[in-house]
């Protein structure tokens, strides 16, 4: 039998069996039901768990793993309506920004260089020609020098550096040239669409993962996976059947029973992963939003030259009466016109979500303290007070992390109970299990 057909045919009876058993399968009971070998079903069912949604339960009367997949099936990765048009929005988003970006800071700088001479112009009718024409030169070239002189800080590579934030919490930023301030066209950059922040790999996970394995005896648990992304259990044991189909691992089920992914066989890891680097997730943190990150100085100037540039498209575009070039009007009435009310506009809408996403950070914050919190006590017991020893309550509210914490007891599968004393108690048994394993 042609053995690539053989592995299509095991495929193709597992599918329709995962189906019929409402997605929950153990690899004996599979093979059993359809007489392929153990191996084969093993081999295709790995293949199956590696394109589908699926995660590893544990079927404690047997001590055997579950896998228990989506119906109908899910691919891993992909998308709902709203993730696709999310993620159509931000390139849409991205691409706009790059072609304002390409000339905002140069276009800033020259209608206000060309209204001022027109001004100059204006206002200097009846005077000295010669010594009109040398103080325009002189200002021109000192203009057209600063902003070429600007533009350079494309050509500084951007490095990471670390900070502190109010909780004592450390996260990246994109740092400034050593003994250097920011330059005025990146300012001008930031005062629109605020300053970069580091963007996060989606292939992070995946590697940190593959270090973490090769640190940790070749073994992983879904407690792991929680310690270093902040997942929910759901998602944990789905990263977990993941990781496994990957990494060509086997779950094992150990005697308290708790599914362990055992890794012999590194070699299959891809060059691709190697050299992550294991960060768990209380330190994954992202750095506070700003609004600008310049001076209020710089600010100032930066909205004044636009406000001129505003006033004096409008001017133009009021006595289009008097200019018979359709395109001078254009030029220096319509466009910078469009050009100054966007530079208005971004800032404006940004501001309108700031704090939004700054209380979202600080609900992020929170969580990762408590996942830090839980974790490092090995899944407790836990009184409140202990739970939230590491929280900064001037910096949040008890309200805002009792929020917190009732997502985070859900989400890591704990209870509260009543110790002999009558305090209540926070325990996470299976995360204990599991960190122990």
């Amino acid at each position: 039998m042609n053995p690539e057909h053989s592995k299509q045919e095991v495929l193709i009876a597992l599918e329709k069996l995962i189906k019929s058993s409402n997605g929950r399968i153990a690899p004996q009971d599979a093979a059993a039901a359809t007489g392929y070998s153990t191996q084969d079903v093993e081999d295709s069912l790995a293949r199956l768990m590696e394109l589908y949604k699926c995660k590893v339960e544990v079927d404690e009367e047997n001590a055997r793993p579950i896998f228990n997949f989506d119906i109908p099936f899910k691919k891993r990765g992909e998308k709902t309506f709203q993730e696709k048009l999310a993620v159509a929005i931000n390139i849409f988003w991205e691409v706009f920004k790059k072609i304002y970006k390409v000339a905002i800071g140069v276009i800033l700088i020259v209608y206000t260089l060309i209204f001022v001479i027109i001004i100059m112009l204006v206002a200097s009718q009846g005077g000295d020609r010669d010594r009109r024409n040398n103080n325009s030169s002189r200002m021109i070239s000192n203009i057209f020098s600063a902003i070429f002189h600007g533009m350079r800080f494309a050509a500084i590579n951007k490095h990471y550096s670390t900070a502190v934030d109010r909780d004592n919490m450390h996260y990246r930023y994109y740092e400034k040239p050593e003994h250097k301030g920011k330059k005025f066209i990146q300012s001008v950059y930031d005062f629109v669409f605020g300053p970069e922040r580091p963007e996060f790999d989606p292939l992070n996970d995946t590697k940190e993962v593959a270090t973490y394995i090769r640190d940790h005896s070749d073994k992983i648990t879904s407690a792991d996976i929680i310690n270093l992304s902040g997942v929910d259990y759901d998602e944990a044991d789905s990263r977990l059947a993941e990781y496994a189909s990957k990494f060509r691992g086997s779950i094992d089920i150990t005697e308290n029973g708790t599914a362990v992914a055992d890794f012999r066989d590194l070699s299959v890891i891809s060059s691709k992963l190697e050299g992550g680097k294991v960060e768990y997730y209380i330190d994954e943190v992202e750095p506070p939003y700003e609004m600008t990150g310049n001076t209020s100085g710089r600010n100032f100037g930066i909205g004044f030259m636009n406000l001129f540039n505003l006033l004096m498209s409008i001017a133009v575009i009021q006595g289009a009466a008097q200019i018979e070039s359709g395109l001078v009007i254009f030029a220096l009435g319509w466009f910078p016109l469009i050009f100054s009310i966007l530079f208005f506009l971004i800032p404006i809408g940004r501001a309108l979500t700031h704090k939004k996403k700054e209380a979202e950070r600080s609900k992020n914050v929170v969580r990762k303290i408590l996942v830090g919190q839980i974790i490092a006590a090995n899944g407790g017991p836990l009184t409140m007070e202990q739970v939230i020893s590491k929280i900064n309550l001037q910096n949040h509210s008890i309200k805002e992390v009792e929020e917190v914490l009732s997502k985070v007891v859900l989400d890591l599968r704990g209870e509260i109970v009543i110790a002999e004393n009558g305090t209540p108690m926070y325990n996470f048994d299976r995360l204990k299990r599991e960190l122990a394993a």
